[in-house]
């Protein structure tokens, strides 16, 4: 469970407001089948943090050659975390920042950050960090947080589960539906298949069992059925 690497403090886990997400898609996420609580909840069962809902928007400044990201409900977020001056976090979705550089503000010189991304964009943001001795950033996924952080070794851990506007107004990345780009729809694009590449070889079933599941979409056979008959043809 993701508490185990907590000393009895807090979970925060914020969700890109695009459309809600469901628990069953919560627990995949997380890597395990237990319930949505277990994620907010100390090991004596005593609630650590609400879930917060979290949206992110874009400003788009004309000055500007690119578009600003901004997480909207940040404070909110962040205060979820109760965070301690002198204490050690893991932001483990960095995206461009806006949560690490909250949470910085209220460390003191003790204390620690660690930013998980495996985002090649968000690597790149994280460098105007690198500075900052209390901060570290891995890249990597948080599914894969034993890899890097021991047991009991964390006050606190925020989650913005999501995908960002940034991710989703470059067209190259394949998430948005404002521009033509190719169908990549992947987080880290340095490894992995695309979707494209996906589409193109995946059985009909299995097609159908990610759109039903994942799209909750009740014509996924027919839309699977279509999808490799094109193929075919």
């Amino acid at each position: 469970m993701t508490y185990r690497f907590l000393k009895n403090a807090s979970v925060c886990i914020s969700f890109l407001f695009i459309s809600t997400l469901p628990a069953f898609a919560l627990d995949r996420i997380m890597g395990h089948g237990g319930p949505v609580k277990d994620l907010v909840v100390s090991p004596n069962d005593q609630l650590l943090a609400s879930v917060s809902f979290d949206y992110s928007v874009v400003l788009w400044d004309t000055q500007l050659t690119q578009a600003e990201h901004v997480s909207v409900l940040l404070a909110e977020s962040v205060s979820a975390l109760s965070v301690r001056a002198d204490g050690s976090y893991l932001d483990g979705t960095f995206g461009r920042g806006g949560h690490s550089r909250e949470i910085l503000s209220l460390l003191s010189p003790t204390g620690q950050l660690m930013a998980v991304d495996k985002d090649p964009a968000a690597e790149v943001s994280a460098k105007a960090l690198a500075d900052d001795s209390r901060f570290k950033f891995v890249a990597g996924s948080f599914a894969d947080i034993s890899g890097f952080v021991s047991d009991g070794s964390l006050d606190g851990i925020l989650l913005d589960l999501g995908v960002s506007s940034p991710q989703l107004d470059d067209a190259a990345r394949g998430f948005g539906f404002n521009g033509d780009g190719p169908l990549d729809m992947r987080m880290d694009t340095r490894s992995g298949m695309t979707a494209a590449e996906w589409i193109a070889s995946a059985p009909e079933q299995e097609i159908a069992d990610v759109i039903k599941t994942y799209g909750e979409e009740r014509f996924a056979k027919r839309m699977a059925s279509a999808i490799v008959k094109v193929r075919v043809d």
